[in-house]
């Protein structure tokens, strides 16, 4: 055994370099922030958002008392950070530990139905609301006694259901405003669909999926919004308070299962067959009373999985649409008499508006230009992103850039390719329309409401006159802009009954999507006269798309399989005005929102006009240091202590950790840090720690290992259209003294106990996307290069080390098939009695490892994701489906002339699992079976975990 080793050395370097590299979660080091302070809650902007800031500050003071009804909160440890992400271009909100925050990104989406701001002031700050459950338990609080944040957020993270964190969530922005994704029919539309065509899978498939599921995932969203729904409605608005205050604590009931089936006399499983068959009764209720309409089916194809047609296009004999599937990605194709064409690979982001529960027409075509958003952010600080204009030429297969660093998040081309309309929304929250050239010059500015958001925009023939959606305070309008006069003619008055999508002209008026009547159809807005409701199908219509030379309208009609492309001549339909249609809203939280209107603090859900509020700088030095999370172990013969500070902005991250020796009365340390504010992410650390060996002769030697650290890296990650890239380049230089060195006698030249070791280190990776059942990439590359670099002036020992690896991936013989090649070389040049650690692990098969100054491995791996399991055993593990690889390895090394080489050839099963019906807690149990060197048979059983 080494007396010293710079593995050792390293790893609390690589460590936290593996942990860093990945957290550029930042925004740009320059931005100003200011804070407003509630009792309970800060909130950090920038200065130009102080107006929509004092809002969430105003919405806090109003909904956070109305939420702590059904589950109040009886310790805060102190404010929780709520950061107001402007530069973020995307609709998204987050609650996170270390430290515990809630992060409020900048864009509107449509499927929430309201005010953006405010569905995350009530959707994420419910989230603060659960996170601070496990405070009202004595395991909680012995637990963030022990682990600070990580404490609780421990007991949150395992024995809550994220289906109940979520659906909870969502429940609560539903009865509390106007809008709410429980009130939108395509918010239920996956497991509405499969309930009513499929049978029902149980709930542990319901809530775990497989990945071979009818829909393109198991959404637990939706599916905790209608359990939890049915648990406060039958059992009391405040039932899951109570079910959490046993949840965790010490007893025979510690699970939320446990728990909910003591007061509810139910398990988890049998609550979810209750509430599915209440919505089944009302679904099927709802779909009988429809008048379906005929429909030609111009492409739907047999599929052996889920796989969405949406249609964006459609003149004479040919429609364009994004084909989206959970086997093959996204593409543009287009459909025209009855065969499919796939014209090129695009972004996945482009197929997820239409996919999820916003169904936003995300791409536009006009003569020979098909355009999208791209959505890309700054390569360093993630934080910082913008929609641009992609445009593709079908007739030159062209990919052009219209637009730079803008903020755009809908387009529209003309009919003739001559302009673009795009919706624009900045970072201080200002909405317009922009006209613009083909060289993406704005020539046209239409400007909007404060916060408004416009979607779905649309040209008429002669380029004169455009429609789209608006969501505002009042809810969703449908317009028509005169681009000549710049004025609006209001098609539909704002309102919150419906969720009114895609607008399109017409020869008989603006033909759109709306759940009016409880599904998604297609509704008329004639020239004169009431809406009327025009097509009715199953389980919803989207996406219409006007056929001027067949005069039909082309649209996306959802099936169990996925989204099919239909058409229908306006000559074979017969209109129902609206005050003939009977209002269905998608109001399963209706019979829980009467009860609560007998209190009146929570009938009121209307929030007063924004107040003044106090604004102070946000200091970014005063803020710097935020201890979150320690911990206290003991174990055996000695006992350590640690405490992890991380701020919120993200810039700087620090460890300390000491350890103490009962046994020899000696004490070890660590500190470390990381500060990422600028672009080199700067580390460093100083540690002092103790050792005992005993040897062969049964003596037992002591020493003190001094190190000190610095290093610097930079991470990069972007996204050029369906391309992933991530890069790396980093130094590291460690210094370590050594008192008290033991003498070995094996090593003639040995180090005297002062040691410099250098390392330097660059990687790249280019992933093409993939689809969702790919267990590996299919398509891309990744490499690195390395040097190590140990020096002892004082004994003259040098030792240098190199390393590099390639990794290529390729698509395998059948869809989500892939193989991936390797090849890795290290070498060592120097002292020829001492080497540095290895840089790889062995051939696969071999638990050892070779001693070598240079050799490397080849190998190759097929991949082939098999199929679904649903399997239960018992309540501890839930297998969700199999795979199997087959490999082959050839290794081979040299070590002071002496050659060696050696091959081994596998299989391996493995079966991606939940560990405790635990969403975030997967694991991954395999058993690979080797024949190594032509006769020996080795077989190796493991599991992975991973905590996503």
């Amino acid at each position: 055994m080494r007396f010293w080793s710079p593995g050792s050395l390293m790893v609390a370097v690589i460590w936290l370099w593996s942990t860093w590299v990945i957290a550029t979660e930042q925004h740009a080091p320059m931005t100003r922030w200011q804070k407003i302070d509630l009792p309970d809650y800060r909130i950090v902007f920038e200065p130009e958002l102080r107006s929509e800031a004092e809002r969430i500050a105003s919405y806090l003071e109003f909904y956070v008392p109305r939420m702590e009804q059904s589950m109040p909160v009886t310790l805060r440890p102190k404010r929780i950070p709520i950061l107001l992400s402007s530069s973020s271009h995307e609709s998204n909100g987050y609650v996170a530990t270390s430290p515990f925050r809630s992060v409020f990104f900048n864009q509107p989406s449509a499927f929430a139905a309201e005010d953006w701001l405010k569905t995350l002031s009530i959707h994420e700050v419910r989230h603060t609301i659960q996170a601070l459950q496990p405070l009202d338990t004595n395991s909680g609080r012995i637990l963030t006694a022990w682990f600070g944040e990580n404490g609780s957020a421990f007991l949150n993270g395992i024995f809550y259901p994220a289906w109940f964190l979520e659906g909870d969530a969502v429940l609560e922005e539903t009865l509390l405003s106007n809008g709410g994704r429980g009130r939108v029919a395509s918010f239920d539309l996956w497991r509405r669909t499969h309930e009513l065509s499929q049978p029902r899978y149980d709930y542990f498939r319901a809530f775990l999926g497989t990945g071979y599921d009818s829909y393109p995932f198991a959404n637990h969203y939706e599916l905790g919004y209608f359990l939890t729904t049915y648990l406060r409605k039958t059992y009391g608005d405040r039932i899951l308070d109570n079910i959490l205050e046993g949840t965790g604590e010490f007893g025979l009931t510690i699970t939320f299962d446990g728990n909910t089936r003591k007061l509810t006399k139910d398990s988890l499983p049998e609550t979810y067959e209750h509430a599915m068959n209440e919505l089944h009764q009302r679904w099927q209720a709802q779909q009988q009373a429809m008048t379906l309409t005929d429909v030609e089916p111009l492409w739907a194809p047999g599929r052996k999985a889920w796989r969405s047609y949406y249609p964006f296009a459609s003149s004479g004999d040919t429609t364009w649409a994004i084909r989206h599937g959970v086997m093959d990605g996204t593409w543009l194709v287009s459909i025209e008499h009855g065969r499919e064409v796939r014209i090129r690979q695009i972004r996945n982001t482009v197929a997820s508006s239409l996919r999820g529960t916003a169904k936003q027409r995300s791409i536009s075509k006009g003569d020979d230009q098909v355009c999208w958003i791209n959505y890309h952010a700054n390569a360093r600080f993630s934080l910082q992103s913008w929609g641009d204009i992609d445009c593709y030429s079908l007739k030159e297969d062209r990919l052009q850039h219209l637009t730079q660093l803008q903020k755009y998040t809908s387009v529209a081309v003309s009919p003739t390719d001559r302009y673009y309309a795009a919706a624009e929304f900045t970072e201080t929250r200002d909405a317009s329309i922009h006209i613009l050239d083909t060289n993406g010059a704005v020539i046209q500015h239409f400007a909007l409401p404060k916060h408004a958001f416009a979607f779905d925009l649309a040209w008429n023939a002669d380029e004169q006159q455009l429609v789209f959606v608006q969501l505002d305070d009042e809810g969703f309008s449908i317009r028509e802009l005169q681009l000549a006069s710049g004025e609006q003619q209001i098609l539909m008055a704002a309102n919150h009954d419906q969720v009114p999508r895609s607008p399109v002209f017409t020869d008989q008026g603006v033909v759109y999507s709306s759940d009016y009547s409880g599904t998604d159809q297609l509704w008329l807005l004639p020239d004169a006269g009431q809406p009327q409701l025009i097509v009715q199908r199953p389980y919803g219509a989207y996406f219409p798309n006007w056929n001027a030379p067949l005069k039909s309208i082309v649209f996306a009609d959802y099936q169990a399989h996925g989204q099919d492309v239909v058409m229908v001549p306006v000559a074979n339909l017969s209109g129902t005005e609206k005050d003939q249609v009977v209002p269905v809203r998608t109001d399963y939280f209706a019979p829980l929102q009467a009860q609560r209107n007998d209190n009146p603090l929570l009938a009121d859900i209307t929030p007063p006009e924004p107040q003044d509020h106090e604004v102070s700088p946000y200091s970014r030095w005063g803020n710097l240091v935020n201890i979150n999370n320690w911990s206290l172990l003991f174990s055996g013969q000695s006992a350590s202590a640690t405490v992890n500070s991380n701020n919120l902005l993200n810039t700087l991250g620090m460890s300390a950790s000491v350890i103490q020796d009962f046994k020899h009365h000696e004490t070890s340390g660590l500190f470390s840090l990381a500060y990422r504010r600028w672009y080199p992410v700067i580390t460093a650390s100083v540690a002092s720690n103790f050792y005992a060996q005993t040897d062969k002769h049964d003596v037992e030697r002591q020493w003190r290992q001094n190190t000190r650290n610095i290093g610097a890296y930079v991470p990069w990650s972007w996204q050029q259209d369906y391309q992933q890239f991530q890069a790396v380049a980093g130094v590291n230089l460690s210094f370590s003294d050594i008192d008290d060195i033991p003498v070995r006698d094996d090593i003639d030249n040995q180090p005297s106990g002062a040691l410099a070791l250098w390392k330097s280190y660059v990687g790249f990776s280019q992933q093409r996307e993939g689809a969702m059942r790919d267990a590996a990439s299919r398509h891309g590359w990744v490499a690195e290069l390395g040097f190590n670099q140990s020096v002892d002036e004082w004994s003259d020992f040098d030792k240098q080390q190199y390393w590099g690896s390639l990794k290529l991936h390729f698509p395998g013989f059948w869809l989500t098939h892939s193989i991936v090649a390797e090849a890795e070389y290290e070498g060592q040049r120097g002292d020829d009695d001492f080497l540095l650690p290895n840089q790889f692990e062995p051939a696969r098969g071999f638990l050892d490892t070779l001693t070598k100054d240079q050799g490397g491995r080849v190998g190759l791996e097929y991949v082939a994701p098999v199929g679904p399991l649903s399997w239960r055993l018992g309540r501890v593990l839930y297998l969700k489906s199999w795979q199997l690889s087959l490999s082959a390895d050839y290794e081979t090394a040299e070590y002071q002339d002496d050659f060696e080489d050696r091959w081994s050839t596998g299989v391996t099963v493995a079966l991606p699992s939940h560990l405790f019906s635990n969403l975030s807690l997967q694991v991954n149990p395999y058993v690979s079976t080797y024949l190594v060197d032509g006769y020996k048979m080795q077989t190796i059983v493991g599991v992975g975990v991973s905590n996503q």
